[in-house]
C-alpha cells in the first residue's frame, strides 16, 4: 500500500527525529465480474487472472521512462535535421 506524508503537519505531530510522521493511506478497489468467465476481478486489473481476457485498462508508462523516450526522440530528430540541412 502507498505511504503518504501530510503537508499540513503541525509541530505536535512531528516524530522524535523532527520529521513528519508517515501514515498509511488505504484505498479500496471495487470488484466486478468478468464478462467471459464470471470471475470477480479488480477494477485495477489489466486482465482476468482466470481466463486472461483483457479488461481494457492499459498499464501506465512511468514518467521517467516517458521523459527519457521523448529526450531520445528529440536528440535523434535534431541529429537527422542537422545532417540533412548541411547538404
Amino acid at each position: 500500500m502507498p505511504w503518504g506524508v501530510d503537508a499540513g503537519w503541525s509541530a505536535e505531530k512531528k516524530g522524535i527525529t523532527g520529521r513528519p510522521q508517515r501514515r498509511r493511506v488505504v484505498t479500496q478497489m471495487a470488484l466486478v465480474n468478468c464478462p467471459d468467465c464470471g470471475n470477480e476481478i479488480s477494477t485495477e486489473a489489466y486482465v482476468c487472472p482466470k481466463c486472461g481476457r483483457p479488461t481494457g485498462r492499459r498499464p501506465k508508462l512511468p514518467l521517467k521512462r516517458f521523459a527519457i523516450l521523448w529526450l531520445v526522440l528529440i536528440i535523434v530528430f535534431y541529429v537527422i535535421w542537422t545532417l540533412l540541412s548541411h547538404k
